[in-house]
């Protein structure tokens, strides 16, 4: 079993990372992009990350595998992921890399659904929440390819 913590969309709030860090136990943690802080910084904190819109280095998309899952991250943007439009470009992503996961950042507000056997979630914003949401991440729990999505707010 593996836990992950997932951020997005802090923009520049280091503090808010740094209190879920001391808050947290997991064995991986993944950023979604709109950091707006330092790269050192980040790949410091962060197993993966991507960047966001607002930001000035360039990782826009990564996939990997965790406990045998197949994962892909972006922040959303590259595939035109918004509030209105959220399963085309993360099944897009997902068929690319052949993912059962797909983490997304961008719109400011929690999303977990699963359509076509992948599982999309957006833990939310840490900053600028939308749709009537709060500020919250996620931890997301991989254990024999169970998928299990705790979202938080912090």
């Amino acid at each position: 079993m593996k836990r992950i913590l997932v951020v997005s969309d802090n923009h520049g709030d280091k503090e808010i990372i740094e209190s879920i860090f001391k808050k947290e136990t997991f064995d991986y943690s993944i950023h979604l992009g709109d950091a707006l802080l330092d790269e050192e910084y980040i790949k410091e904190k962060f197993t993966w990350y991507v960047t966001g819109n607002n930001e000035w280095f360039s990782i826009k998309e990564d996939a990997f595998i965790i406990e045998g899952v197949p994962i892909a991250i972006l922040h959303g943007h590259t595939r035109n992921i918004s509030p209105y439009s959220i399963e085309d470009g993360a099944l897009e992503i997902a068929e690319i890399n052949d993912s059962k996961l797909v983490l997304f950042g961008h719109t400011h507000f929690p999303y977990d659904n699963e359509i076509n056997g992948v599982r999309i979630i957006n833990p939310g914003a840490l900053w600028g929440p939308r749709n009537g949401s709060v500020v919250t991440y996620s931890i997301i729990v991989i254990d024999n390819d169970s998928i299990e999505n705790i979202s938080i707010e912090a």
